[in-house]
């Protein structure tokens, strides 16, 4: 079944989205900061001194695919970043991160409103359905793209093929797919695939990365939670045009 269109206003002209394409950490999984408490418990074990450089890295390289975040964070090689990358998951099988507040309920309206829902996450594909199944959410999204179902990851556009694979199967165009992220690397995802994006602030995005990726204000909500007030907003706008 097709979702009935959704008009939104946005650079002064009338779109219309379908689907809602979604970031899983930082977005809708509150993971930024119990992963950086991670990341200095993983510094600590293996001797490090967190630097204010080190620091800082930390939140600028957030949303890189977690091994390549752990080599830029400590310096260290690819096979060594694995081993720490597989503490780290450790450390998350006994205390899983929660949702973001008000993740379940935006989900749920955006189903009952009728737009498709879809995934493009770094994370592997058996954690990401784990999590989802103990939040009862494994039903809300027709496609998920997870690390280990392409070769091309974020903000490489070609990361969104499945994606674009299927709203293609439920005819919607992807001018008609809106695109939730947290980090640099998701704006410039959405950007070089040519969607439009919204950035939550639950992630880095205030801790750095507004500076080199910077979004008009109305692109920016403060957590997934106001999504359905940014789209009923945008839809009052139209019935006052329209009237």
């Amino acid at each position: 079944m097709i979702p009935l269109p959704r008009k939104v206003i946005f650079g002064g002209e009338m779109d219309i989205y379908n689907a809602v394409v979604f970031d899983f950490d930082g977005t809708l999984l509150d993971s930024y900061p119990t992963g950086l408490k991670r990341v200095e418990i993983l510094a600590e074990q293996e001797g490090f001194v967190i630097t204010p450089e080190i620091r800082d890295t930390m939140h600028r390289s957030w949303g890189q695919t977690s091994v390549t975040y752990l080599q830029e964070v400590f310096g260290v090689d690819r096979e060594r970043a694995k081993i720490l990358f597989r503490r780290w998951q450790r450390m998350e099988i006994t205390e899983q991160p929660p949702l973001i507040r008000g993740a379940e309920e935006t989900l749920d309206w955006l189903q009952e409103e009728g737009y498709l829902l879809c995934m493009l996450t770094s994370r592997d594909r058996l954690t990401v359905l784990s999590l989802l199944e103990h939040a009862g959410l494994n039903n809300h999204f027709a496609h998920i793209t997870a690390h280990e179902d392409t070769r091309h990851h974020k903000p490489d556009e070609r990361a969104f093929a499945g994606v674009f694979r299927e709203l293609k199967k439920h005819g919607i165009l992807k001018n008609q797919c809106l695109f939730v992220g947290d980090t640099a690397h998701d704006i410039e995802a959405g950007r070089n695939a040519g969607i439009k994006t919204l950035v939550v602030e639950t992630g880095p995005y205030r801790h750095g990365h507004h500076l080199t990726h910077p979004m008009p204000e109305k692109s920016i909500i403060a957590s997934v939670e106001k999504l359905p007030d940014w789209l009923k907003s945008a839809r009052e706008i139209i019935r006052t045009d329209d009237e």
